[in-house]
């Protein structure tokens, strides 16, 4: 197995022309896993063992899910869904890519008649979450995230709908996640 640590000298050759490198070491990180075979990270650090951060030009940014510039964002109408069943696009189809949702913030007014809230994967497609909202409504927001994200089809818009009308009273949607492959 290779060292991990490596001079300065051994990075300037393959790097020279991109940064100045100081020295740095990759170190394992702690892990309590008695997991076997569980893969070892790494993290770099200084010539002094000190963590590499981000006024370092080898510190890397990362974000969950996807890179940043994939990011999108839905937020309510002002007054909510109200009284009806036609659904609301949160996010417009891209040509070769999928929307994924990350995650989705509620509220809604007393409701006139309970009804389901459900995402969906196409105009009328099929449903890729959905929540019950009865007539008390939810009046504290209700945040909610997905740690594996809702992924929807290739080419294909994502919608917010309820299912039964409310009769009386609004829902609010607000959500967000990227687009990706």
């Amino acid at each position: 197995m290779a060292d991990i640590n490596k001079s300065r000298d051994q990075y300037v050759d393959a790097y020279a022309a991109v940064v100045e490198v100081p020295t740095i070491a990759l170190q394992p990180m702690p892990t309590q896993s008695p997991v076997v075979g569980l893969a070892r990270a790494y993290f770099l650090v200084d010539a002094t063992g000190a963590p590499v951060t981000s006024a370092n030009p080898l510190a890397m940014v990362s974000t969950p899910y996807a890179p940043t510039g994939s990011w999108w964002q839905y937020a309510a109408a002002s007054g909510g869904i109200v009284n009806t069943t036609t659904a609301v696009t949160i996010k417009a189809a891209h040509a070769t890519l999928r929307n994924y949702v990350t995650g989705v913030q509620l509220t809604a007014d007393g409701l006139g008649a309970a009804t389901e809230l459900v995402i969906r994967d196409g105009a009328g497609g099929t449903v890729l979450w959905r929540v019950k909202i009865s007539t008390a409504g939810i009046s504290s927001p209700v945040s909610i995230t997905f740690p594996v994200a809702l992924r929807g089809s290739a080419a294909t818009l994502l919608e917010v709908a309820t299912l039964t009308a409310s009769v009386t009273g609004g829902v609010w949607v607000d959500a967000q996640g990227f687009v990706a492959a």
